[in-house]
């Protein structure tokens, strides 16, 4: 599997995908870009950690949240209650029962419709979690204490909630479902073989660990200037290319590749960017790459117009995530003075492959 990391399991075998950076690092990324994992029903052995648990419970509200924007699906319960008056089916021998004991009371069967259902129980259950584990930063924990006053009119869980599906009418939970299911299951699992049983998962990586650079680098932007991802069209033909990183001011695009870097140039990787430059019309791009040692970047291409920088992401697992995207940060800070970004113009490139 070449874009997702993760656990497959089938039976008799057991497969981990492990990262190509150490895994705190990946998940810094993950979390910063938003990604969602594809959650199995199979189960799979694994060792218990807090990073996946803190990642599934930041997917969990956020997926929750957008399923409240859609509103939460009701359905037909069926109840036994007493009552003063009939209503619905009447339960003979146990309003009979009452009558003996000189308690004028019927004992009716009906149906509510409301949102006291099993897809409802099962998110309630899953966000009472997240409230009672202080394990989970008080922030998180805040969330999911709002969530729950969004979550009102609903009973309490029960433990064949666990086995509630989708339906047609109800599709639209299956995102927030998994992740309330894994929670429930206690899912919190690093990529190693362990004693605790969790549902198998796959996370996509290429896509999500550029989303998460993308957004380090906008923090970063100087005023008003953004960042991007956006399609280009060639001026002299019908071709579109697609940047992983477009700036809207000062002239250059950029691309992000999930590798571990090499001490050379990879030419296809070059020739790409290079490409993106010429169809966006500008002189300066930047290759973000990763690297598991601290060392200097690779020398500045000269393709014609174009000027190539690369910058690494220091994927050593001595350093924290955060000291690694403060470097990477600090490094493209640099790259913005050098090129003038945002300024009349650019710095003359000096160097050629």
């Amino acid at each position: 599997m070449v874009d997702a990391v993760g656990v497959v399991s089938i039976p008799g075998l057991q497969l981990i995908v492990r990262p190509k950076i150490p895994q705190e690092h990946l998940l810094f990324l993950l979390d910063s870009g938003a990604a969602l994992p594809r959650i199995g029903a199979q189960s799979a052995l694994l060792r218990k950690h807090d990073h996946l648990m803190t990642l599934l419970a930041k997917w969990f509200i956020e997926a929750t949240e957008r399923l409240l924007l859609q509103g939460l699906s009701r359905g037909y319960q069926e109840e036994v209650a007493e009552a003063d008056s009939t209503r619905g089916r009447i339960h003979l021998l146990s309003t009979s029962k009452l009558l003996y004991r000189g308690r004028l009371r019927v004992v009716s069967e009906f149906e509510t419709f409301d949102y006291d259902t099993p897809l409802n129980r099962l998110l309630l259950w899953a966000t009472r979690i997240l409230i009672s584990d202080r394990t989970f930063s008080q922030p998180l924990r805040g969330e999911a204490l709002a969530l729950e006053k969004r979550l009102g009119g609903i009973g309490e869980p029960q433990q064949e909630d666990l086995l509630a599906q989708c339906d047609r009418a109800t599709g639209y939970y299956g995102e927030a479902l998994a992740l309330a299911k894994a929670i429930v299951d206690a899912a919190g699992r690093s990529l190693q073989i362990g004693s605790d049983r969790s549902r198998t998962f796959l996370i996509r990586t290429a896509s999500p660990v550029e989303r998460g650079i993308r957004a380090l680098l906008q923090a970063a932007l100087p005023g008003s200037m953004t960042v991007g991802s956006r399609p280009v069209r060639t001026a002299a033909s019908n071709v579109t290319v697609r940047p992983d990183l477009v700036f809207d001011a000062g002239g250059a695009v950029g691309d992000v590749k999930y590798k571990l870097a090499h001490s050379t140039w990879r030419r296809p990787d070059l020739y790409q960017v290079v490409a993106y430059a010429t169809a966006s019309e500008t002189r300066e791009a930047l290759l973000i790459d990763f690297s598991e040692r601290q060392g200097p970047m690779l020398r500045q291409a000269q393709l014609g117009h174009v000027r190539v920088t690369n910058l690494h992401w220091h994927a050593d697992p001595e350093i924290s995530a955060q000291v690694a995207a403060e470097k990477l940060v600090i490094l493209f800070q640099e790259w913005l003075e050098r090129t003038g970004m945002g300024t009349a113009g650019f710095e003359p490139a000096t160097s050629r492959v």
